[in-house]
């Protein structure tokens, strides 16, 4: 008894999400060819699962050889890392996994864990297919819009050793690694090497796997970009190489991208302290990566661009679209042109074909369709072979549906492509950039607002940062937030001053707000003949209060009829 009772003020128990993981076949893999299986698992390892678990905070408590237990304080993180490296290991190729995931108590004592998240977790992963991951209720219940999609209600399942039926859901095999179809090999390649660390300290080392998984989650993010973690030697391409150095408190993390000549074209350094490391990590992955997406996008241009009109190909003139800064009608054309180059270089490129509907949406809605109409666009023709080539996922079916609802305001189609796509490329920028403008047309604000803080983890789109925050205003400014909508319109427009959908938001927020003289002021910044029955007939909105409140306040601001 007097055992039995020290052993329980050892006991240390939390509320955490509890992510069990088990490679499919392995006693068969290690029996079929035994040094093939741990060259690959040491890989799998140092490449793709202890990266993303460092990098979505996990915890990893038992590592058995066939699987891993890993605790989370966040159930979004858990669910995250679970996904993407499923997604990752799906891509490669060497092994399958299958993974469950519970919120649940957990005992810690004498190194060990149980309790019921992790009793739960183990029974969800064998219920896993493999490749596909498996999610309880409890756990369900705490994501957000854009990552519940991606599940299919299982019902309740009886699980060994569990007392009560569990609701489970799942995210089949098949969707895992479906992003990787998105990328034709056309487009540049990146190498992320892990991040070296001189300290060997475990804060240390957890710090630098942290900052290497997520990187490699937001770089490979990008539709244009080719990017993993690798430590081989690559011919080609483009090879990011960080270092983090330590004095005391106090580090500094420096990164070079080099390009396929071995020259440095980006370096930076950045510098943090152990008093705000979680802050620090996410804020410098998110701006090394948009500097480093940047710096390699603009290279890449620079040298599509040296290669004669004639001679490039449909992927050189995306990646020249791509480098095109700004927000304005100039550039949306020099935009649509590059997308008509493409089409012209290769006519089976569906990328491209949605890249230019969603140029001639994006002008017609914010310009005004006068300034495509001279280019003399067959767009149906465009419409179908978009719809024909590119898989039923992409994000170019949420560019297609944008396209649509501006011209028609078919609002079941849309709904349909957004239930598709997310469901499938949940973590990509591209997709959720305009899955927030379209729950924005649809008067969905509040689901808007989850897909524009997603993107705020990841990469903007290169060219187009002026549409995250003018989305995020936009959606408050439809919920009756009207001073932090004004806020984020003043950021778009930092941006993009050129870009007339901030300004118009900013104009109704004002007006609302009673601002009568501020708002007639900016009103004057629109074009002289716009009125609210143009702008209704450029966007074909949806009926919603949200969009009434919007062009409630043009109204009241002076815009007329």
């Amino acid at each position: 008894m007097v055992t039995s009772s020290k052993q329980s003020h050892a006991l240390k128990r939390n509320l955490l999400a509890v992510l069990a993981a088990d490679i499919v076949g392995y006693t068969r893999l290690m029996g079929a060819d035994a040094e093939n299986t741990i060259s690959n698992l040491h890989r799998v390892r140092g490449e793709i699962f202890t990266p993303i678990v460092a990098a979505k905070r996990g915890r990893l408590i038992k590592s058995m050889g066939d699987g891993w237990i890993v605790t989370f304080t966040s159930v979004a993180e858990a669910v995250e890392c679970a996904m993407q490296i499923q997604d990752q290991i799906k891509t490669d190729g060497i092994i399958q996994l299958r993974m469950g995931i519970h919120l649940g108590d957990v005992s810690e004592a004498n190194e060990d864990v149980f309790g019921d998240g992790v009793n739960v977790a183990s029974r969800l992963q064998a219920l896993a297919e493999p490749g596909a991951l498996v999610i309880s209720d409890a756990a369900r219940i705490l994501l957000d819009g854009t990552l519940r999609l991606s599940f299919d209600d299982a019902g309740n399942q009886v699980l060994k050793n569990v007392e009560e039926p569990v609701r489970v859901w799942t995210r089949g095999g098949e969707i895992a690694g479906a992003e990787a179809s998105l990328k034709p090999m056309g487009f540049p390649t990146l190498s992320i090497r892990p991040v070296e660390a001189g300290n060997q300290q475990t804060e240390i080392q957890e710090l630098a796997s942290a900052l290497t998984g997520g990187l490699a989650s937001i770089l490979n993010a990008p539709r244009y970009i080719h990017a993993r973690i690798s430590n081989q030697k690559q011919t080609g391409g483009y090879v990011l190489t960080s270092k983090l150095r330590t004095s005391g408190d106090r580090f500094r993390l420096e990164a070079s991208l080099t390009n396929s000549a071995n020259q440095i074209i980006f370096h930076e350094k950045y510098d943090g302290d152990f008093d705000n490391v979680f802050d620090w990590q996410d804020d410098v992955n998110v701006a090394l990566a948009n500097s480093v997406v940047r710096n390699l996008i603009v290279a890449e241009s620079e040298s599509c661009r040296k290669i004669p009109e004639a001679s490039r190909t449909a992927e050189q003139w995306l990646v020249i679209s791509h480098s095109i800064d700004g927000l304005s009608l100039s550039t949306a054309r020099e935009i649509l042109n590059c997308s008509m180059c493409a089409i012209e270089a290769n006519s089976n490129f569906g990328y491209a074909y949605a890249h230019g509907l969603a140029m001639v949406a994006l002008i017609s809605a914010v310009w005004g369709p006068q300034h495509y109409s001279d280019l003399d666009i067959p767009l149906e023709k465009w419409m179908e072979a978009a719809d024909r080539l590119e898989p039923s996922h992409s994000p170019s079916r949420l560019q297609m549906a944008f396209f649509q609802l501006t011209r028609t305001g078919d609002a079941e189609k849309v709904k349909a492509a957004l239930n598709t796509s997310l469901r499938v490329i949940p973590f990509n920028p591209e997709a959720l950039q305009y899955a927030g403008w379209l729950n924005i047309y649809l008067g969905n604000a509040e689901r808007a607002l989850d897909c524009f803080h997603s993107i705020q983890k990841e990469v903007t789109n290169f060219g187009f940062e002026a549409g995250t925050p003018a989305g995020i205003g936009r959606a408050h400014l439809q919920l009756g937030s009207f001073e932090e909508a004004i806020t984020y319109f003043d950021d778009a427009l930092d941006l993009a001053p050129e870009f007339l959908t901030p300004l118009r938001g900013k104009i109704s927020a004002l007006a609302h707000l009673k601002h009568h003289a501020e708002a007639k002021k900016m009103l004057e910044k629109l074009p002289l003949d716009e009125t609210l029955t143009k702008l209704k007939s450029q966007n074909s909105y949806v009926e919603s209060e949200e969009i009434s409140l919007y062009l409630e306040g043009l109204r009241i601001g002076g815009m007329p009829e």
